[in-house]
């Protein structure tokens, strides 16, 4: 049975009520958030948080084959749908350029001969939004991920931010500065592929960086 929405004004009916389901002129539902966006899969253990370590690293230049942050879904049954990245300066002199996101197909495991040579997996850097609820399928690296050829160009998007330019570690007037990047799920990675934040410009400077993401069922069909 179709859901039937009734199109016309917000009203403001009574406590206790029963009222119809309003909507607009294209079909789509009005709708009301009691929690926050993400506080469902955060509350079923399907959403999750993975950092760097608290003294930062860097963002890796994006031709180099040593890389650093890489989300790699290992899992053949999820998608990780990706909420956020964010990167708080640490130390360092940065260089003014734009960040990238590199997608590596890269299989389910790594060696010689692989997309992916070396890969240290850090789960305790990996965090449920809810405390005690869920356990990840992806693998995260924050140290040093090892490729075999350069990320490919093709599979780069542009993103909105860039490194925070003009920082010197001992400056006493630098503003304290957060930058980050909501996805709401524009961005996913389907299994057998690696995420990888990576600069446009080579910079020394060190930032703690996080990523958000949901774990969701694989859908097989891609028209619903």
């Amino acid at each position: 049975m179709a859901s039937q929405y009734l199109v016309g004004p917000v009203g403001n009916a009574p406590a206790g009520a029963n009222t119809n389901q309003q909507g607009g002129p294209h079909g789509d539902a009005y709708v009301s958030e009691l929690h926050g966006k993400w506080s469902t899969a955060a509350r079923q253990g399907r959403l999750f948080h993975g950092s760097s370590p608290a003294a930062g690293i860097a963002i890796p230049l994006y031709t180099a084959t040593t890389q650093a942050l890489c989300l790699w879904n290992t899992s053949t049954t999820v998608d990780l749908e990706l909420v956020k990245y964010s990167l708080g300066y640490v130390s360092g002199t940065t260089v003014a350029g734009p960040i990238m996101y590199a997608m590596l197909q890269a299989g389910f495991a790594y060696g010689t001969g692989s997309p992916i040579a070396t890969f240290t997996n850090a789960p305790t850097y990996i965090r449920p939004g809810r405390p005690g609820t869920g356990t990840t399928q992806a693998q995260l690296a924050n140290a040093t991920v090892t490729t075999t050829a350069a990320l490919p160009a093709a599979q780069m998007i542009g993103s909105s931010i860039s490194q925070p330019d003009a920082f010197v570690a001992a400056s006493t007037t630098a503003p304290v500065i957060v930058v980050e990047e909501n996805f709401d799920g524009s961005i996913i990675i389907p299994p057998g592929w690696a995420f990888f934040p990576v600069a446009l410009l080579a910079s020394v400077s060190l930032y703690q960086q996080r990523l958000v993401w949901v774990e969701n069922p694989v859908v097989t069909s891609t028209g619903i």
